[in-house]
């Protein structure tokens, strides 16, 4: 009897063993996180127009928290007769193209400049920038080049930049025309901090939120006797909120705002 119970325990042990055996764990499936890559923004021949709608004190809009699986409404917005067009093209295309060597693509949001690019499979830089000013036109390379995109645009990430640029022109000082150039500096500062969905006027799409700060320093100045004299400077900061989504290849909205976080205006992607 005692060696019938050992070889009963010996023989569950055993099947208990090659259970064991023959069960497999399942592997935790590996989430691929929502991103915008190279290949999801516009190419040569393609057109984007956002209404942008200049908030009012009546409204109660919010930037909202920052995270992800957030949800955001601009909807409904009152129509606005205010349009933003951007037209994207090839250098080949433009007639001052071959001006700028190191861009394959330019942006022309026809507000009188023009921004020569170098997009790659890493980031898109300005490369160079074309000025058509009541007929007068200037343009110049970056002397840095600046980055306006990194990729992968993904939930954390982030990246800072700056950029130069200066452009010869002649500037009519005090009734007299003179050598003068504009020097102009850039500076960003990039955080994807949230990830969600979005729903404007248009629809509602999966989207990354991109926290931006951009700078802009600008200096003019005209040459008299062989030396240079700063004749007018600006520096603009705009703090803006942009939703990029992979379905539309560009941004659905784009949310300016003050240092506070109080929103000033909303755009969003028509078609």
């Amino acid at each position: 009897m005692k060696k019938l119970l050992l070889s009963l325990v010996i023989v569950t042990v055993i099947l208990g063993s090659c259970k064991k055996d023959e069960e497999t764990t399942t592997p935790t499936p590996t989430v691929t996180p929502y991103q915008i890559t190279s290949a999801d923004i516009p190419v040569a021949g393609e057109q984007y127009r956002l209404a942008v709608y200049t908030v009012t004190p009546n409204d109660t809009f919010t930037v909202g928290a920052s995270g992800q699986g957030r949800v955001w409404n601009y909807n409904p917005i009152p129509i606005t007769a205010q349009v933003d067009t951007f037209d994207f093209g090839s250098p080949a295309n433009h007639p001052d193209g071959a001006f700028f060597t190191g861009s394959n693509l330019y942006l022309d949001s026809h507000q009188e400049a023009v921004m020569f690019m170098d997009k790659n499979s890493s980031k898109v830089d300005v490369t160079g920038i074309w000025v058509n000013a009541n007929g007068e036109i200037m343009k110049g390379n970056m002397t840095d080049n600046y980055t306006v995109l990194k990729f992968p645009i993904t939930y954390n990430a982030a990246y800072n930049d700056t950029g130069y640029a200066s452009i010869a022109t002649t500037i009519n000082y005090q009734g007299v025309d003179l050598p003068g150039k504009y020097d102009i500096k850039f500076k960003v500062t990039s955080l994807c901090n949230a990830e969600g969905n979005i729903t404007t006027p248009t629809g509602t799409y999966k989207c990354i939120r991109d926290k931006r700060r951009e700078i802009q320093d600008m200096k003019v100045s005209v040459q008299v006797l062989g030396q240079w004299s700063e004749v007018y400077s600006q520096v603009d900061t705009n703090y803006t909120y942009t939703f990029w989504s992979k379905d539309k290849k560009w941004y659905v909205a784009d949310v300016k705002t003050d240092v506070t976080d109080k929103i000033i205006s909303i755009s969003y992607l028509l078609e």
